[in-house]
C-alpha cells in the first residue's frame, strides 16, 4: 500500500490514566407530567411530560484532540493545566521507523541515526511525519455541564367507522390514531462550568428542535394496516450563528426539514400464521444530511441513503 494509506490507517498506543483531580459529577434531573381523558370523547388520551437536566462536572475521556493544544498554546508550556493534570505529559511524539512500519522511534529514547526522513512539503503539520504522535494517554477529566429543557406529548385515539360514518360502516373495521411529539426547548453545554461558554445544540442536525411521528390505523376483521409518518424540523449546522450571517454559510449549513412514510400491512392466515408487507420510505425521499453528520465532507451524503424499501415476512406461532 502506499504510504499515505499506512498512514491514514496506522494505530497508535493509547493508555488510560487517572486524574486526582477529579470532583464528583452532579445531576439534578426532574419531571412532570399530565394525562388526560376528558369523558365526553370516549377512548381520547393526551399526555404530556416536561423533562428538566442539570449536569454540573461532567466526567469524560479526552485524548490528544484536546491535550495538544491546550499544551502548546498555554502561556505556561510545557506545564499546561489540563483537568488537573500536565498537558504536555499526556503525548509523547515519535519518528516512524522505517524498518519497522508501525513503530516508532523515540528521540528522548533512542537517538535517530541515519538519512533524515522527509517531509511532506505543503501538507498540513498533522500529516508530517517528524510530528507523529507515538503514545497518548486519555485522562478523565470534569469536562463542564449540560442544561437540557424538553416537552414530550402523546395522543391517542380510537373508534369504530360506524361511530362517524353510521350503520353503513358497520363492517368497515376500526381506527386508531397515535401521535407523540418532543419539542426541546434548551440543550445547553458550558465548559468548565463557565456560563459564558455556552454552546447551544439545540436546532442542530442531532438535535432538532422538534421531531413527531403519527400512526394511522386501520384494522378490519384479520386485515390491519397503518401509515406512520415521521418529522423532523429544519436544523443548521451551528446553531449559535446569528440567522443573518446563514446566507454566507456553506449550502450544507442548513438542512430542511425531513419527512418519511412507511406502510405496514399484516394478514392473520390462522391464529398462530401471519404475513406481512412493508414498504419504508414510501416516497423515495433520501433528505439532504449536513456534512457535519456526513463520514466524508466531500461528497453529498444524505439522512436516508437506502431510500424506498420492501420487507416481506411470515411469522409463525407453535
Amino acid at each position: 500500500r502506499s504510504a499515505d494509506t499506512r498512514r491514514c490507517c496506522a494505530t497508535v498506543p493509547a493508555i488510560v490514566v487517572g486524574n486526582p483531580g477529579l470532583t464528583n459529577e452532579q445531576a439534578d434531573n426532574w419531571t412532570v407530567g399530565v394525562e388526560l381523558a376528558p369523558s365526553f370523547i370516549p377512548r381520547l388520551r393526551i399526555t404530556g411530560d416536561f423533562f428538566s437536566v442539570s449536569i454540573t462536572d461532567q466526567l469524560g475521556l479526552v485524548g490528544p484532540a484536546g491535550t495538544t493544544p491546550t499544551c502548546f498554546d498555554s502561556p505556561t508550556f510545557p506545564t499546561a493545566d489540563f483537568g488537573g493534570q500536565n498537558a504536555c505529559a499526556l503525548f509523547t511524539f515519535g519518528v516512524p521507523d522505517p524498518g519497522n512500519p508501525g513503530q516508532f522511534i523515540i528521540p528522548s529514547v533512542n537517538p535517530i541515526t541515519g538519512t533524515p526522513i522527509a517531509s511532506n512539503s505543503g501538507a498540513p503539520a498533522a500529516v508530517q511525519q517528524p510530528l507523529n504522535i507515538a503514545q497518548a494517554a486519555f485522562p478523565n477529566i470534569n469536562l463542564g455541564s449540560t442544561e437540557l429543557r424538553a416537552i414530550s406529548v402523546g395522543v391517542s385515539y380510537n373508534f369504530a367507522l360506524d361511530e362517524v360514518l353510521g350503520a353503513m360502516a358497520s363492517s368497515w373495521g376500526d381506527v386508531s390514531l397515535q401521535g407523540r411529539g418532543y419539542l426541546l426547548r434548551r440543550f445547553d453545554t458550558f465548559a468548565n462550568d463557565d456560563p459564558s461558554s455556552r454552546n447551544t445544540a439545540r436546532g442542530e442536525p442531532e438535535n432538532p428542535r422538534f421531531n413527531t411521528r403519527v400512526d394511522l390505523t386501520h384494522q378490519i376483521g384479520a386485515l390491519t394496516h397503518s401509515l406512520q409518518w415521521f418529522y423532523r424540523s429544519p436544523t443548521v449546522l451551528n446553531a449559535d450563528t446569528a440567522p443573518n450571517l446563514f446566507p454566507e454559510q456553506s449550502v450544507a449549513f442548513e438542512v430542511p426539514a425531513i419527512n418519511t412514510f412507511n406502510y405496514n400491512l399484516g394478514y392473520d392466515i390462522t391464529d398462530n400464521i401471519t404475513v406481512r408487507a412493508i414498504v419504508n420510505n414510501i416516497t423515495n425521499s433520501d433528505a439532504p444530511l449536513s456534512q457535519f453528520q456526513a463520514v466524508d465532507v466531500d461528497i453529498n451524503e444524505v439522512f436516508d441513503p437506502l431510500g424506498r424499501r420492501y420487507v416481506f415476512s411470515v411469522q409463525a406461532r407453535f
